[in-house]
């Protein structure tokens, strides 16, 4: 099987303004990334390039323990600190209680094995998120005529997005509240196994949380959604913005789909 896909919407709060979302998306090594840097921070979208680079890059294998996640992102963090932003002093942002020198972000991660790793005909796939940015697996044609659901990650309902989501912080010492130390962890992991005309749907927060409140009981909504083209959707989410049906932030959707090989 192969794994298709791109970055179908990617859109700044406001225009003129630079997005502090990033994306990554390899189809090559089948893997995407989607990353929101928290405006309170320094130099954020530097930071969430970063995180979406590197793990397109060089993720944590799939299956690595919580131990080696949390040391994929300490290596992140340092890697970061090799060129650390530079703060202006005068800047009213950075100074009194509460001020910060750190960069913060949501992170999610998406990866699937390799083509010789592919079980029972289906690829195996692994999600890592921590914060609001959010994963949503629209199951293949042949699935929804069986009464398929989606699948959310890693909250459940919309309900679970608060305006203080989990962040991945630029430097170690806030980093230690990443570290696997039992059901307090931030960092989520999602694994299972594709089959040929899955979806996967990537979004950073107010994109995800609208995803989240479709009604997907009705099978043309997930059939028709991942189909649309780039020029489509970016109009679509601009019309949702007008209306009050997305909050008015940064827009990233990254759409994967798993196909058969016609080499094959």
């Amino acid at each position: 099987m192969r794994v298709t896909g791109r970055v179908q919407v990617w859109l700044p709060k406001n225009s003129g303004y630079a997005s502090e979302d990033a994306t990554m998306v390899s189809t090559a090594r089948r893997r995407a990334a989607v990353a929101d840097g928290a405006s309170e921070g320094v130099d954020v979208r530097r930071w969430a390039n970063l995180l979406v680079t590197r793990y397109v890059n060089a993720p944590p294998p799939i299956g690595a323990s919580a131990e080696g996640i949390y040391e994929w992102f300490r290596e992140t963090i340092r890697i970061w600190n090799l060129s650390p932003p530079t703060v202006d002093p005068d800047d009213w942002r950075f100074q009194g209680v509460g001020a910060t020198e750190a960069a913060f972000a949501t992170f999610l991660g998406l990866q699937f094995r390799s083509e010789e790793n592919e079980h029972d005909g289906r690829l195996e796939w692994e999600a890592i998120a921590v914060g609001d940015s959010c994963l949503v697996r629209v199951p293949s044609p042949k699935a929804i005529l069986a009464g398929a659901q989606p699948e959310f990650f890693p909250y459940s309902a919309s309900a679970a997005f608060t305006s203080t989501p989990d962040l991945v912080p630029s430097d170690l010492g806030r980093a230690r509240r990443l570290a696997p130390t039992g059901e307090g962890w931030p960092v989520r992991v999602r694994r299972g196994f594709a089959e040929a005309g899955e979806v996967f749907l990537l979004g950073s927060d107010a994109i995800s949380k609208w995803l989240y409140t479709l009604p997907w009981t009705d099978p043309e909504v997930w059939r028709r959604l991942p189909d649309l083209r780039k020029p489509n959707l970016e109009g679509l989410a601009h019309q949702l913005k007008d209306v009050g049906e997305i909050d008015h932030d940064d827009l990233t959707l990254v759409v994967l789909r798993v196909r058969e090989d016609p080499r094959r």
